[in-house]
């Protein structure tokens, strides 16, 4: 893909990202959907890094990579006869002193399913932790060196 990536060996995941100065973006995921590389990928989409106080912005996310693993077949054979739309989320970020919250919501939709994020960024030390909650199943990880 020719972007940088982190590769959690024990759970043989692979999570694609780029920091390009102003914004953070998360490209891809390849992996189980109860690794922590997972989380990130839910609630780091496309994360403007920007001094403000308060943003919103709405990013779309693989609906294929949000699905349960025993039904990706079922989703990959849709996409191939036009495909699954993109799942929409409603991103916003809240900065509380040194550190920004950004909680993301995309609600069901057909062939997808309800997604609740969050990520804490903290300054100097990057992402120090993510939640993501895919159709009702919840996954917490904190980052105990950040994701910088």
């Amino acid at each position: 893909m020719g972007h940088k990536s982190l590769w959690c060996e024990a759970r043989r995941a692979r999570l694609w990202y780029e920091d390009q100065g102003d914004v953070f973006v998360v490209y891809d995921y390849q992996g189980p959907r109860d690794a922590g590389l997972f989380a990130a990928y839910a609630a780091l989409a496309k994360v403007p890094l920007v001094d403000a106080a308060q943003l919103a912005w709405t990013d779309h996310l693989n609906p294929q990579r949000l699905g349960r693993a025993g039904g990706a077949w079922f989703a990959d054979a849709l996409h191939a006869f036009g495909g699954v739309a993109e799942q929409p989320v409603r991103y916003t970020a809240v900065r509380r002193g040194d550190a920004v919250q950004i909680s993301g919501l995309g609600r069901a939709r057909r062939w997808q399913r309800t997604v609740a994020t969050q990520a804490v960024l903290r300054s100097g030390h990057g992402v120090v932790s993510t939640t993501s909650v895919v159709g009702g199943r919840r996954l917490h990880v904190q980052w105990d060196r950040g994701i910088a």
